[in-house]
């Protein structure tokens, strides 16, 4: 039994969908869904940090910047619609 796809979801996709999951099923290959987030752990990026050794540290693309403080001792925090100087 054939899933949805997440690289054609959406009602846009969804003639390539089709087209896709009819040639899976005509060689008979069974589709397993597998996912890997891409994020790297604060483990990894606490090591990171540590052999690049940054004189300014600014985390970008979190959802807590406020935990690089405590991975760093001079951390800038960015702030929505300000510049920040360097």
């Amino acid at each position: 039994m054939m899933t949805s796809l997440t690289f054609y979801g959406g009602d846009e996709n969804e003639q390539q969908r089709d087209v896709w999951e009819k040639w899976m099923e005509h060689f008979g290959i069974t589709f397993h869904k597998a996912h890997c987030s891409g994020h790297a752990s604060k483990e990894d990026i606490a090591k990171m940090i540590e052999l690049i050794d940054p004189e300014i540290l600014t985390p970008i693309h979190t959802d807590v910047p406020e935990e690089f403080k405590k991975l760093h001792g001079n951390v800038i925090l960015p702030e929505k619609g300000e510049t920040t100087m360097l």
